[in-house]
């Protein structure tokens, strides 16, 4: 529409501060390396699931994807699963939006730019595995819980207060007296 083609932005989606630094840093040097000049960086909070067993927003990418082809031209994401996990359905909505703005999808470490016309099938196919992946990673966790609960194990998280971690104590955790 009305962007320049030499105009970027980077969407971060992290779970950690420090990935999300090194995946900033790693989609900035991409970017110079192509001659893109960033405009915005968007940064949705550590810890937003993209996960389709989530409904939580991501404003940040509902920002980024709203403003490409009038603020910018091409979206830069670190890896195709930090801008969704929630498979085809969703990344096929994201690059219709990207399309008809007249934008460009490009995702750093997975070798994956929608200037490429072949591009789409590979972005839905691996859309698909990280979803395929996060279901895989569900269960799991849930046969790891069922596990530590058959055996009266603590399941992690904060502990109350009045307790203590303790791994010589059968469940894990003891009675903190002086509490």
């Amino acid at each position: 529409m009305g962007t320049s083609p030499n105009t970027a932005a980077i969407y971060v989606r992290r779970s950690a501060f420090d990935a999300e630094a090194k995946a900033g840093a790693d989609a900035f040097s991409w970017a110079e390396r192509q001659g893109l000049t960033v405009t915005e960086v968007y940064r949705d909070k550590t810890g937003t699931s993209a996960s389709h067993f989530k409904t939580n927003r991501r404003p940040e990418m509902e920002r980024a994807l709203a403003d490409i082809g009038t603020g910018y031209h091409t979206l830069i994401v670190w890896s195709l699963d930090r801008a969704t996990r929630k498979g085809m359905a969703e990344i096929g909505s994201m690059l219709d939006l990207i399309e008809k703005a007249g934008g460009r999808l490009v995702s750093v470490t997975d070798g994956i730019d929608t200037a490429d016309t072949t591009a789409r099938l590979n972005i839905a196919i691996r859309c698909e595995i990280a979803r395929d992946e996060m279901d895989r990673l569900s269960r799991r966790v849930i046969r790891g819980k069922d596990e530590q609960r058959r055996r009266g194990e603590y399941l992690g998280g904060s502990l109350q207060y009045g307790l203590l971690r303790d791994t010589d104590a059968e469940s894990g955790v003891s009675i903190d007296d002086e509490a």
